[in-house]
């Protein structure tokens, strides 16, 4: 990312649960842009946090920031993991594979994407964040893949958020 200035503060009311929120709905707003020929990254350490926005009311915290804008290029394709490195279960429903087949081409917050999920009984998904940085916002905007892929209508989370 260069001479990028334009930029989306994801913050929110700093709750137990805000970072993997900001993943699910930041992601949300990263496949409206693509619909739009607009490009954007998620960056949370890069970025100069001093110049960024501080008018936020009392409670709230920043978490990360969506660089927008065009870029030079479409950018290069991440490397995408196998269903045994990101599902504990084997046997599985067919909308479950489909689930993880679209985590597999969800991006992280640093590119580590680490997380599992686990098929744990008929129609209950568990969702397991496993990275250093940004764990929970890589598990957000993982598990806003897992529902376009698998259909939200044919499962429920183990902790609904």
């Amino acid at each position: 990312i260069k001479n990028c200035k334009n930029y989306i503060l994801l913050a929110g009311f700093d709750e137990e649960n805000l970072d993997e929120k900001v993943g699910y709905f930041g992601e949300k707003v990263v496949l409206k842009l693509m619909s739009l020929g607009i490009n954007s990254c998620f960056v949370g350490g890069t970025y100069n946090k001093k110049k960024v926005s501080d008018d936020l009311e009392s409670g709230h915290r920043k978490v990360l920031v969506l660089a927008v804008g065009y870029g030079d290029g479409e950018g290069t394709p991440s490397k995408t993991k196998d269903f045994a490195d990101i599902s504990i279960s084997k046997e599985t429903p067919e909308w479950y594979k489909e689930g993880i087949e679209m985590v597999k081409y969800a991006p992280s917050a640093v590119n580590q994407k680490k997380w599992q999920f686990e098929y744990i009984e008929p129609n209950i998904v568990k969702a397991i964040p496993k990275g250093k940085y940004f764990p929970l916002v890589d598990l957000g905007i993982a598990k806003l893949h897992f529902e376009i892929g698998a259909g939200k209508q044919n499962f429920k989370w183990d902790n609904e958020v």
